[in-house]
């Protein structure tokens, strides 16, 4: 059944955003640092596949929700499958790497420019993974009341997710030109950047959300 994902609640967001880009920006420094010149197949693989599993441990350990609602109708998200989720942002990070490859570095722009990226880049990358999450039969678990599973997400989601990133990557890229020692700019800047990011992405997505009407088959 089509549900359209109409809000989402704030600070459940930045939590949860702010663990995903602290877990994985954790992980990028640690990579980057032993292995300077990956390139973005391998960096996305392994920060996905190491970087996932380490902020859902948290996330599920805090007993954190992400609370929304269908419509009018109120649900809260209280567990996510580790594995297929994994394996999702593994392969969202290395779409998201070969595009950004193809574009100007994001240190070298303003801020404005900086967003655009962000936006253009995450949009592409889920759009064309949305599309083929749709038309393959390994799927995300989550648990609502119960356990289900999600069949299917609308494209369009993917420009939401873009809107998100365009308010994340202009201070996490700020703040990995601070002079901290990579073990700590790293997990700070995600952290930090995934917390503002999340929160105020949130409140730009519950304006756009009724008009985009982004659907989840669940």
């Amino acid at each position: 059944m089509k549900h359209v994902l109409t809000r989402l609640n704030a600070r459940d967001m930045a939590v949860i955003l702010a663990l995903f880009e602290g877990a994985t920006l954790l992980v990028m420094g640690v990579f980057l640092a032993v292995v300077p010149s990956a390139g973005p197949v391998l960096e996305g693989a392994v920060i996905g596949l190491l970087g996932t599993p380490l902020a859902l441990g948290i996330w599920h350990a805090l007993r954190q929700t992400v609370r929304g609602r269908w419509g009018t109708k109120p649900f809260a998200i209280t567990h996510i499958d580790m594995l297929p989720a994994s394996l999702a942002n593994a392969a969202f990070l290395i779409t998201l790497f070969l595009i950004e490859s193809k574009l100007p570095a994001a240190p070298t722009l303003q801020p404005a420019l900086v967003a655009l990226l962000g936006f253009v880049a995450t949009a592409l990358s889920l759009a064309i993974l949305f599309f083929l999450y749709n038309h393959q039969p390994f799927k995300l678990g989550v648990t609502l009341r119960t356990r289900t599973r999600v069949q299917r997400i609308a494209p369009r989601a993917a420009v939401l997710a873009g809107v998100y990133e365009a308010f994340i990557l202009p201070p996490m890229v700020w703040l990995l030109t601070l002079p901290l020692p990579v073990l700590v700019q790293y997990p700070l800047a995600g952290l930090l950047s995934g917390l503002v990011g999340g929160f105020v992405g949130t409140l730009a997505y519950n304006h756009l959300a009724p008009w985009l009407m982004p659907w989840i088959d669940l």
